[in-house]
């Protein structure tokens, strides 16, 4: 699969994942779009280039509970479809996500599949296990709520594709 198709992908499954949520009433969508800049850790993916474009969603699928004890505290667990690319280097983890929150600041660790590949790979895309921990701020509030997350992605077998991202999002 070629990197922009690997985007096309994401963004077809967050538009997937929003149009059945949009025949709700004016409820949250519990969707998170994010767009942003992945800058991988090791030098083999580095040398393709430093700044990698970045998109990716979730959306939440179980509310764990909120805090008596501490007012504006939550948890909760969502699926999250993202994609990095540059060049012969693509990724596109899909994770399962534990989330806590409080007010406006939240922390993520997820664990799931990862397809990817890159240019040595004679054999294909290949799917490894995947894992990522995030820390995010909504700095914005109200009708349309912005945030501002940086994410780290890991995968088994292959340390070429792990590093940072750093996204800007909106929450529907």
């Amino acid at each position: 699969m070629n990197p922009n198709r690997y985007h096309l992908f994401t963004l077809a499954a967050l538009t997937a994942m929003s149009g059945s949520a949009l025949c709700q009433d004016s409820k949250p969508l519990n969707l998170s779009i994010r767009v942003g800049q992945f800058q991988p850790a090791f030098s083999a993916a580095r040398d393709e280039g430093r700044s990698w474009f970045a998109i990716g969603g979730d959306t939440r699928i179980k509310t764990l509970g909120v805090s008596s004890t501490n007012p504006g505290t939550s948890s909760y667990l969502t699926i999250s479809f993202d994609s990095y690319s540059k060049g012969d280097f693509r990724a596109m983890p899909i994770l399962l996500n534990y989330v806590t929150r409080t007010n406006e600041l939240y922390f993520s660790a997820g664990a799931g599949l990862t397809f990817a590949g890159e240019r040595d790979d004679d054999e294909g895309d290949k799917t490894r296990v995947g894992f990522a921990f995030g820390v995010g701020y909504d700095f914005m509030q109200g009708r349309t709520p912005l945030f501002v997350e940086a994410k780290y992605f890991g995968n088994s077998s292959n340390d070429h594709l792990n590093g940072l991202a750093i996204f800007l999002g909106i929450r529907l």
